[in-house]
């Protein structure tokens, strides 16, 4: 195997883990987002009732 395809490979193994990675953080700040949200309209349930 040459230099330069060793390179691209390692580069794209980064570029997909990077992916992933990004793809995780989104879902766990999506979750946390619909959490305050769902306790938001708790409280706002509270107070009207």
């Amino acid at each position: 195997m040459n230099t330069t395809g060793k390179k691209n490979l390692t580069f794209s193994l980064k570029r997909y883990f990077l992916g992933l990675f990004r793809i995780e953080r989104g879902k766990l700040f999506w979750r946390s987002e619909q959490k305050e949200k769902i306790t938001k309209i708790k409280q706002m349930v509270m107070v009207n009732s």
